[in-house]
C-alpha cells in the first residue's frame, strides 16, 4: 500500500490502520505499507524500514528503528520517541535540521 491514510482524517486513518493491522494478524496475510506518518508506524507496525537514497538505511521494530540518529541522518529532523501517560510510544518532532 502507497500512504494509505494520506487523505484521512485521524479518525479514519486510525480505523484503516487497525483494519490492515488485522488482515495481517487474524488472517496471516503479508502486508506491505509506505507511510510517512511515523507515529502510524510507531502505533501499528511490526517492523519498519527505513529507505534513503535509494538503500535500506535500517529495518526492525518501529522502536528500534525510529531513533534520534536515524531520524536526523535520514528525515533532517530532530526528534524522539517517548512513551506517553499510557505507555504508548509517540514521536516528539523538536525541530527541522
Amino acid at each position: 500500500m502507497d500512504e494509505p491514510t494520506s487523505a484521512l482524517d485521524m479518525h479514519r486513518q486510525l480505523e484503516a490502520m487497525r483494519q490492515v493491522r488485522s488482515l495481517a494478524h487474524d488472517d496471516g496475510m503479508l502486508v506491505l505499507i509506505a507511510l510517512h506518518h511515523l507515529d502510524l508506524a510507531l502505533k501499528f507496525a511490526d517492523k519498519v524500514a527505513i529507505l534513503y537514497n535509494g538503500t535500506l538505511h535500517d529495518f526492525g521494530t518501529a522502536a528500534g528503528v525510529l531513533t534520534p540518529e536515524n531520524l536526523a541522518a535520514t528525515f533532517r529532523i530532530r526528534a524522539r520517541v517517548e512513551s506517553c501517560s499510557q505507555g504508548k510510544p509517540h514521536l516528539i518532532v523538536d525541530d527541522a535540521i
